[in-house]
């Protein structure tokens, strides 16, 4: 009786176990995937963020740059900053309004392609 006990306990542990497992696998999964699309804002520094998305602030970001900050994405829908993982292409658009598209996984947007937002 005792070892019927004792088995059904490890085989209940092994299939909790493999349930969180699943579990934890497909997260990481949905996570990883990204969501394609398309943001529209500002490049601009990552020291500056919103307060450096206007034309006026292009040169400030791109000295920012080049001392290692990073450029980023500020989004004028929702607020929020997105890093880009092309800082070349963000480089030659610094202190524009832009299109990006791309795929979001976190917060960094991988960069398919930014064009002018023009108007």
């Amino acid at each position: 009786m005792k070892r019927r006990s004792i088995a059904r306990r490890s085989i209940t542990t092994l299939l909790s176990l493999a349930l969180l497992l699943a579990i934890a696998a497909t997260g990481l999964r949905a996570q990883g995937s990204g969501d394609a699309g398309e943001w529209r804002g500002w490049i601009t520094d990552e020291s500056c963020g919103a307060k450096g998305a206007n034309a006026a602030h292009r040169e400030c970001a791109l000295k920012c740059h080049r001392g290692g900050a990073l450029l980023v994405l500020y989004d004028n829908a929702s607020g929020k900053l997105y890093k880009l993982d092309d800082q070349g292409a963000a480089e030659a658009h610094a202190g524009r309004e832009v299109k990006v598209q791309g795929t979001l996984s976190g917060d960094t947007i991988k960069v398919a392609g930014i064009a002018e937002a023009g108007g």
